[in-house]
């Protein structure tokens, strides 16, 4: 009965330790996807500044690669 305690009792302390460790990995890769959003937002606005007439095309390929890294991580 005693070893049965404690097999369960460290196999409980390895699944929250696993449970954590997935939480802040998830966190982390969110908070990168959002990180790079960002600074495609920022590349945007820099290339809007310079071709202004070509600015739909480069907004939309902003946005797919955005989109695909977005998803990518989730």
């Amino acid at each position: 009965m005693e070893e049965n305690v404690e097999k369960v009792r460290e196999s409980l302390i390895f699944l929250s330790l696993a449970m954590l460790v997935g939480f802040t990995t998830g966190i982390g890769l969110s908070w990168l996807g959002i990180l790079i959003i960002m600074l495609q937002v920022q590349v945007t606005i820099e290339a809007y500044k310079v071709f202004q007439p070509m600015f739909f095309y480069i907004r939309a390929i902003g946005t797919l690669t955005s989109l695909s890294l977005f998803l990518w991580f989730f």
